[in-house]
């Protein structure tokens, strides 16, 4: 049975310009393993952004094993996404509408990735989808006509 805290903590990340930038997590429980979801960051300094997420989470050490749907909504910060290979899903709507976003990987680790993931992502040109993902929502596969984005299976 899987078990939701109640809580929502900031901690501090990593992030190559922005020192004042903390990623949001969700943490969870499910037989007696905790893992964290990152649910968004926070910046107050107003520079561009690169997310670089850990594969634990630096306050309680919880494996990060995904991005909460409408984490990144709009940040118009947010300029390129390091995602590790401990995340296993990308929610809907997860970079929706991140004007300035140009690069964003995705592991082989990640099995699903939510409807509208990067609708709006105006800067981003292409998305390397590897062959792990087995679950793509819808509006997707019509990036391309949205916001000139290329979605690329990658062949392994």
């Amino acid at each position: 049975m899987m078990k939701k805290f109640s809580f929502l903590l900031c901690v501090a990340f990593a992030m190559m310009q922005s020192a004042h930038a903390e990623l949001s997590y969700k943490y969870y429980e499910d037989s007696g393993n905790y893992y964290a979801v990152v649910t968004g960051f926070i910046d107050e300094t107003g520079e561009e952004v690169y997310v670089n997420i850990p594969t634990y989470d630096p306050e309680y050490y919880y494996r990060v094993t995904g991005i909460e749907s409408k984490a990144f909504l709009n940040n118009n910060l947010l300029i390129e996404v390091y995602i590790p290979n401990s995340v296993t899903s990308i929610g809907s709507r997860a970079f929706a509408g991140c004007t300035r976003l140009t690069s964003v990987n995705i592991p082989n680790s990640v099995t699903s990735i939510g409807d509208e993931t990067f609708c709006g992502c105006s800067s981003l040109t292409s998305v390397d989808i590897p062959n792990s993902v087995t679950s793509i929502g819808e509006y997707n596969q019509e990036i391309k006509g949205e916001t000139n984005v290329e979605i690329i299976p990658v062949i392994a």
